[in-house]
């Protein structure tokens, strides 16, 4: 599969990268979880940093959002239309700030 997601934290992304599929970070120099292949992971070759401004171009087959920002604004402002149609998972990186249990889930 040819996945998009974000880097929010460079362990956790690591390890999200060994599963059997393409996965595509978006990358721009002034935006929080743009950083794409950090520094200091051995990254297998199947993860593939994309200028920001191509991601509407990817042909992809699902997206994995980890943040609300990138849930709720990144989603409208970066992906093209046909791509918003994808099937994706919010695979929330951190817990809630707010209370576990009482707090409404975005999606």
């Amino acid at each position: 599969m040819r996945i998009l997601t974000w880097h929010v934290h460079g362990n956790y992304l690591y390890y999200l990268t060994h599963m059997p599929h393409d996965i595509y970070l978006p990358v721009a120099s002034n935006r929080a979880g743009y950083s794409g292949r950090a520094p200091g992971f051995p990254w297998p070759s199947t993860v593939h940093d994309v200028p920001v401004d191509q991601v509407r171009d990817l042909s992809l087959d699902c997206i994995v959002f980890q943040s609300a920002g990138h849930y709720l604004q990144d989603r409208q402002e970066l992906l093209s239309e046909a791509q918003r149609q994808l099937p994706y998972i919010y695979l929330e990186h951190d817990p809630p700030q707010e209370h576990p249990t009482d707090t409404r889930h975005i999606v």
